[in-house]
C-alpha cells in the first residue's frame, strides 16, 4: 500500500491512498505505524515543497531484519520535502537590560509551530543564521542571540525585542527527524532544523538504506543535562546492513556520520555499515567512532568512502561547544573497547580548523595512538601550513611522510599544504 501526506488542503481524517486523500501530519504518520495500519512493504510518500513539523518514528514497525522493505520518500515536482522541530516565538517578554523571554512549555500560547513539551533548544535561527552559544542562565548572557533555557523558558540577548531585531525567529528542540528501522529505504527527503539528531538507529537493525537526503543545522540540545549532541546520521550499536549514500550533510554540532555505543546482552556490535558518495560540509567532525564493552563483536566491515568532506569545525557547532580542544577534526575517535575493522578510504578531506585526525589517549589506545583495525589510505587530505596532521602528534602537515611513518596510516594518500 501507498500512503501520501501532504501539508495542503489535507486531513488526517481521510484514506491518505491518493494524493487527493492524503493525510496531513507526521504525528498522524507514526499513529498509523503505532496501530499497524502502515505496515512493512508500504510506502510512505511526502509532498514535494512541503515543510512538516516532527520527527518520523520508523523503529515503530519493529526490527524484523528480513522484513519487506518500508519506503519513506517523496512525491510530485520540486524540492524536496522538508521535516523539523522549530518553535516560533510569538510573544516575547522583557526581563532584563537587552534580555527576552518566553515561555515555550504547551499551552502557553507564547509560540507556534512544533507541538510538543520540549524546550531543550538546540540552537536559534535568526533570518536563516543558527546562533549556539547557550549559557547556564540568564545572568550569564552578554552577546547578541545567546540564550539560556531554564526549565521552559528561555532567555534570549537582544537589544531589541527579538521579533523586531529580526524578521524570523525560530528555535529548534529536541526530537530526532528520523528514527530508523529494519528494512527501511529513505530517499529524497531534507531534515533541516532539530537539536537532536538528524538520523538514528538504534538495537538491532538491518538492511537500511538512506539516500539522496540533505541534513542540515542539526544538534545542541543537551543529552544528559551536561553534554550537548547532535550527530547527522548516527547508527548505534546493534545496527547492520546499512548503507548511506550521496547524501549532503551540513552544520551539524557534533559529526555528520557516526557508529557509536556500548555493548549489552543482546546488542555487541555492527557489520556491514557503508557511508559512500555523501557531501560533507561545517561540520565539527565528518566521522567519529566509540565503543565500550568487554566481549562485544565491535565494528566489523564498516567503510567510510568516497565522500568529500570540507571545512571541518567550520560551522555554528564548533563555535558554540564548550570542549574545543582538537574536536575539530574530519576522523575522530574516542574509546575503541570492542574490537574494530573499519577502512577510510577514497576521501577527499579539505580543510579543517584544527587538524585531520583525533584520537583520544585511552588505555586502549595511549598517546593517541591509532586502534588495531584502523585503515586509512588513499585518500585526499588539505590542510592549512603547520596544521597538525594529528591532534595528539605534534608533526605538522608539512611532515606528513614522517607522520605515516609512524602510525602506518595513509601511506598512499595524497597531502597538500592550502
Amino acid at each position: 500500500m501507498t500512503y501520501y501526506v501532504s501539508t495542503s488542503g489535507t486531513n488526517d481524517s481521510y484514506a491518505g491512498t491518493t494524493p487527493a486523500t492524503a493525510w496531513r501530519t507526521v504525528d498522524f504518520v507514526n499513529d498509523r505505524m503505532r496501530a499497524g495500519q502502515v505496515q512493512p512493504g508500504d510506502k510512505v510518500l511526502f509532498k514535494t515543497g512541503n515543510s512538516f513539523d516532527g520527527g518520523i518514528n520508523a523503529a515503530l514497525l519493529g526490527s524484523t531484519l528480513d522484513a519487506e522493505t518500508t519506503t519513506f520518500g517523496a512525491w510530485g515536482d520540486g524540492p524536496a520535502p522538508v521535516f523539523s522541530a522549530y518553535k516560533t516565538p510569538s510573544r516575547w517578554s522583557s526581563v532584563g537590560p537587552s534580555l527576552w523571554s518566553v515561555d515555550l512549555a504547551l499551552g502557553s500560547g507564547a509560540w507556534t509551530g512544533r507541538q510538543i513539551a520540549d524546550a531543550n533548544v538546540g540552537f536559534i535561527l535568526v533570518d536563516g543564521e543558527p546562533f549556539g552559544v547557550r549559557r547556564p542562565d540568564p545572568g550569564a548572557l552578554t552577546s547578541t542571540w545567546d540564550f539560556s533555557v531554564v526549565g521552559s523558558v528561555l532567555t534570549v540577548y537582544c537589544e531589541q525585542r527579538p521579533d523586531l531585531a529580526a524578521v524570523s525567529v525560530k528555535c529548534a528542540v529536541n526530537e530526532i527527524l528520523f528514527r530508523g528501522g529494519s528494512a527501511t529505504t529513505v530517499r529524497g527527503m531534507a531534515f533541516s532544523g532539530t537539536g537532536s539528531h538528524g538520523y538514528q538507529q538504534r538495537g538491532v537493525t538491518g538492511n537500511v538504506l538512506v539516500t539522496g537526503c540533505s541534513f542540515d543545522l542539526i544538534g545542541g540540545s543537551f543529552l544528559d543535562g551536561v553534554s550537548r549532541y547532535g550527530n547527522g546520521i548516527e547508527v548505534f550499536i546493534g545496527g547492520n546492513r546499512a548503507t548511506f549514500s550521496n547524501n549532503s550533510i551540513s552544520r551539524v554540532y557534533d559529526t555528520a556520520t557516526t557508529i557509536q555505543g556500548t555493548q549489552t546482552s543482546t546488542e555487541d556490535g555492527w557489520s556491514d555499515i557503508t557511508f559512500a558518495n555523501n557531501t560533507i560540509t561545517d561540520c565539527t567532525q565528518s566521522f567519529e567512532h566509540w565503543s565500550q564493552g568487554t566481549s562485544g563483536t565491535g565494528a566489523l566491515r564498516v567503510a567510510f568512502t568516497a565522500n568529500t568532506c570540507r571545512n571541518a569545525g567550520g560551522g555554528w557547532g564548533w563555535t558554540a561547544r564548550p570542549d574545543k580542544a582538537g574536536k575539530a577534526s574530519h576522523v575522530l575517535l574516542y574509546s575503541t573497547q570492542l574490537p574494530m575493522d573499519i577502512a577510510i578510504t577514497d576521501n577527499v578531506f579539505d580543510s579543517s580548523r584544527q587538524c585531520y585526525l583525533y584520537v583520544a589517549d585511552t588505555a586502549d589506545t595511549p598517546g593517541g595512538r591509532p586502534p588495531a583495525g584502523f585503515v586509512a589510505d588513499d585518500n585526499a587530505i588539505t590542510l592549512a601550513s603547520n596544521q597538525r596532521i594529528q591532534y595528539q602528534n605534534v608533526l605538522p602537515v608539512q611532515y606528513a611522510s614522517s607522520w605515516t611513518q609512524q602510525t602506518g596510516l595513509e601511506r598512499n594518500s595524497r597531502f597538500t599544504v592550502s
